[in-house]
């Protein structure tokens, strides 16, 4: 687990599932929650919908999963329900004040890299 100090880079590895091929990966979002408390839920909010006590929201970056297509699973969930699965990780630096951040899975073997954009609350 990281902490939210300067100098730390925090990476969260994240799978989003499709039950057909999008038309558009250009703009994918995705919401940042952080935890304030000592032991780290499995979850953000409560059955009601509401933020768990002590979890807030820390950004939303959005990225281009578009090169990531080629790389989906097919995958299945009940039995006849099938969808496609990408896998990939969002690293998130701390520099300061300045927070910075990218796209990375693995292509052939190899690290790949792309950029995200971050809209930070303050």
């Amino acid at each position: 687990d990281a902490s939210l100090e300067s100098g730390a880079e925090i990476i969260l590895k994240a799978k989003t599932s499709f039950e057909q091929q999008p038309e558009n990966l250009k703009d994918f979002g995705r919401e940042i929650y952080v935890f304030d408390g000592e032991l780290k839920p499995n979850w953000t909010r409560d059955a009601k919908g509401n933020l768990l006590h002590n979890m807030r929201h820390l950004c939303t970056v959005t990225a281009d999963l578009s090169p990531l297509w080629p790389l989906s699973n097919m995958a299945e969930g009940q039995p006849g329900f099938k969808y496609w699965l990408l896998e990939y990780e969002l690293v998130i630096s701390l520099i300061g004040t300045k927070m910075a951040a990218r796209i990375r899975w693995k292509k052939e073997g190899k690290v790949a890299l792309g950029p995200i954009h971050v809209i930070r609350d303050f």
